[in-house]
């Protein structure tokens, strides 16, 4: 079964807080989250690595010491040494979410705001463009859905943007369905929107049709809390 986990990002978390969660992860994941230029970004990502850190630590019973990621070649992230364990991380405005499976598993969460859509053609399928149609009511909505699917799609192969995002087209029917250049369905793919927030649009792709329609929420409280009483890891590279 497919779990989907968020944390809603508190307003103020103090700098000492901070640099205290900052210490359970490694040195590469402490230059990676310091070289973004916003302090919200920086926070966001920070959190996205202690939620998952989270979840890996209360699911396999391990010490924080022995988790070990690696990504392949295009970025998507694993865990070392754990082959059937699948996780994916999204952040956006004011939510961070992983999603965990023993399958390949892509998400994606995104804050509507206002945008032209029209700028966004050269990255959407003619098909997919056209089904937007921006002068109807509801196009924004419309947008942020499809385009959280694509993002889930390419997060859940693993092959970042690599595949470009005017390559394969996101269909609406009965059930979400991806086709590739040649209008052929890819077999494989199960997507699902979740209603999270109002102001949010959240989608995840995955190679495992048992999604969990629920989102487990995890206070900043509840991870905070928990660090306090794990001992810190030892540095690495």
């Amino acid at each position: 079964m497919i779990e989907i986990f968020a944390i809603p990002i508190p307003k103020v978390i103090s700098h000492h807080e901070l640099e205290f969660l900052m210490g359970y992860n490694t040195e590469s994941i402490k230059r990676s989250i310091k070289r973004c230029q916003l302090q919200d970004e920086r926070k966001r990502k920070l959190l996205g690595q202690m939620l998952i850190r989270f979840i890996i630590l209360n699911k396999f019973k391990v010490t924080n010491d022995n988790i070990d990621f690696y990504s392949n070649d295009y970025g998507k992230p694993y865990l070392r040494g754990n082959k059937n364990f699948h996780f994916n991380i999204s952040h956006s405005g004011d939510w961070v979410i992983c999603a965990v499976n023993n399958k390949p598993i892509g998400v994606d969460v995104e804050q509507i705001k206002q945008i032209n859509i029209r700028m966004f053609q050269p990255f959407l399928s003619s098909e997919e463009y056209k089904s937007l149609n921006p002068e109807k009511n509801g196009a924004l909505r419309r947008f942020y859905e499809l385009w959280t699917y694509k993002e889930s799609f390419i997060k859940c192969i693993g092959l970042g943007l690599s595949i470009p995002l005017d390559s394969f087209t996101i269909r609406f029917t009965d059930r979400i369905q991806v086709l590739n250049k040649a209008e052929d369905i890819l077999s494989g793919f199960h997507f699902y929107q979740y209603d999270i927030d109002s102001n949010y649009k959240l989608a995840i792709c995955s190679q495992n049709p048992e999604i969990d329609r629920k989102v487990e929420i995890v206070t900043y409280e509840q991870i905070y809390s928990f660090f306090t009483k794990i001992p810190l890891a030892r540095a690495k590279l």
